[in-house]
């Protein structure tokens, strides 16, 4: 079994934002990266500490028609 991103998918659109309380808003997502082969790794201030980081992953073709945006989820930043 092989592991990887869908056939057709070009790259994915990974929006965050780092908050008090969670959003369940896409729009409130104001940051923004996008990966097609390695992974994003997000790093913290410190006084970002305890604060919940919000997430939300599109997936994007080849195409300029974007995808629908996944659940919002969100942790605790340790």
């Amino acid at each position: 079994m092989r592991w990887g991103k869908p056939q057709f998918v070009h790259g994915f659109e990974c929006m965050w934002l780092v908050a008090d309380t969670p959003t369940e808003k896409v729009r409130d997502l104001i940051h923004s990266d996008f990966a097609t082969r390695s992974r994003l790794e997000l790093t913290f201030e410190e006084d970002e500490r305890g604060k919940r980081a919000c997430f939300g992953v599109r997936r994007e073709s080849g195409t300029v028609k974007k995808r629908p945006t996944s659940d919002i989820v969100s942790a605790v930043i340790p």
